[in-house]
């Protein structure tokens, strides 16, 4: 059994639908007006690139469902470096490349996302959409409470809320495409604006992050395993290489590379992140609810943090979870 999810922060049809999709003069993606919004609010508030969770504020208020942004500022004039910047983009991608920009007199801001999914709004709830390639869909909610729990995609796809969890309650869609389980798209119920405050200091130390998340949620302690971290360390170094939080590099997944280097256990995990600080990859998997719950998952009893840091200068942080792991060698 596997409990895998990678995260990338500000640093990432058929059946599938998205709001007003149009070309984007010029680059090679699709135009989201809702992505179009979140780049007019960056551009008024001037300055340089917006920080991960301002942009995800933002974002939320204004009811965009991306789990993840990435944000460029490009001269007016620079079309060359904003088409090759999107064009890395699509190189990186494993879902439709979705794009927002908005234009100034000196400026121009560039906001992208992959659209594995969708939480699009009715009356009653939301329905889930997956983009092609993306399959096993579930949902996870947290609600103000701290309560979390996971739910099974129903057949109609319609995801509903149930009326005694605590406002605001995170929707969170998370399915499985080519780069292995990851959350698709995220709404908020019950409030507009950015998720509820982080509780907890997360530090820049993975370890004293995670010993404080588990003790915060009542969760007994968990064990630093020296071959968790040296696996762990090794796949955290792979994430920065190939610049996306993946799961499934070179065609394995975290319990096949746990396999190849002799160890066995009856449950592996998995988070993944990159972000421009350690602190803010800590921060993210405290604030997504799939990431969460296996941060506290009281199955595992061994742990290992990897940190390693890209060319572009963004931290790649992974946590790598077993049960009772045994070393048989090869």
């Amino acid at each position: 059994m596997r409990s895998l999810l990678s995260l990338s922060i500000l640093t990432a049809i058929c059946g599938f639908a998205v709001p007003a999709y149009a070309q984007l003069e010029a680059l090679p993606c699709v135009l989201d007006d809702g992505l179009s919004e979140v780049a007019a609010e960056i551009a008024l508030s001037g300055g340089g690139d917006a920080n991960a969770q301002s942009t995800m504020s933002i974002a939320r208020g204004l009811g965009v469902d991306a789990p993840f942004l990435r944000v460029r500022r490009f001269a007016a004039t620079d079309s060359r470096a904003a088409r090759s910047f999107v064009e890395e983009e699509r190189e990186r991608a494993d879902a439709p490349v979705a794009c927002g920009e908005a234009r100034g007199t000196d400026s121009r801001v560039i906001v992208t996302t992959f659209r594995g999914g969708a939480l699009v709004p009715q009356e009653r709830g939301f329905t889930a959409q997956l983009a092609p390639r993306f399959r096993d869909a579930h949902i996870v909610l947290r609600a103000h409470d701290g309560a979390m729990s996971r739910h099974s995609l129903p057949a109609s796809r319609l995801v509903t809320v149930p009326r005694e969890l605590a406002r605001p309650v995170t929707v969170q869609l998370v399915a499985t495409g080519p780069a292995g389980p990851r959350p698709v798209a995220v709404r908020l119920v019950g409030a507009r604006g950015e998720a509820p405050a982080m509780e907890i200091d997360a530090g820049d130390d993975p370890g004293r992050f995670l010993s404080a998340v588990r003790a915060f949620r009542e969760v007994s302690p968990i064990r630093d395993n020296r071959l968790l971290r040296a696996a762990a360390q090794r796949h955290a170094r792979r994430v920065c290489r190939a610049g996306r939080a993946l799961h499934q590099l070179g065609g394995s997944d975290p319990e096949d590379r746990l396999r190849d280097e002799g160890i066995t256990a009856r449950v592996v995990g998995e988070v993944v992140a990159r972000s421009r600080t350690v602190e803010g990859a800590l921060r993210a998997f405290f604030h997504s609810p799939s990431h969460l719950m296996t941060l506290v998952d009281r199955r595992f009893t061994d742990y290992g943090a990897g940190v390693a840091r890209g060319r572009d200068g963004r931290s790649c942080v992974v946590l790598t979870f077993a049960a009772w792991p045994r070393y048989i060698g090869h």
